[in-house]
């Protein structure tokens, strides 16, 4: 999990540590710097940006151009109900979706390429 606000972060390490989550990485920094990182594949990916900043179509580049997902990774996405998705890479395919007040919940299938 990345984070960058402090005071969520703490928040996440304290959840991580009473639910004894042993497989959850957590690091305490910048989303889309660390994302133009090399990656290691990841299954699982959730992503939730802060609303209305036009971060997500960038976060998807960067998983996709660097490596952070395997092959039929399952990506989650949480954003604004009014935010059109058609930016996302084609071979992502939607899974479930769901709404609630302004938020859209979204599972997504990565097909291999």
């Amino acid at each position: 999990m990345l984070e960058l606000n402090p005071l969520a972060f703490q928040q996440l390490k304290t959840n991580v540590q009473s639910l004894k989550a042993e497989n959850i990485e957590l690091i305490h920094t910048d989303a889309l710097a660390f994302l133009r990182q090399s990656g290691k594949p990841y299954d699982v990916v959730f992503i939730d940006p802060p609303f209305r900043q036009g971060l997500l179509q960038e976060t998807t580049q960067l998983l996709e151009q660097n490596g952070w997902l395997a092959p039929q990774a399952m990506i989650y996405i949480e954003c604004e109900k009014e935010l059109p998705l058609t930016e996302l890479p084609p071979h992502w395919h939607l899974h479930r979706e769901k709404s609630a007040g302004q938020v859209c919940y979204r599972l997504f299938i990565r097909e291999e390429q």
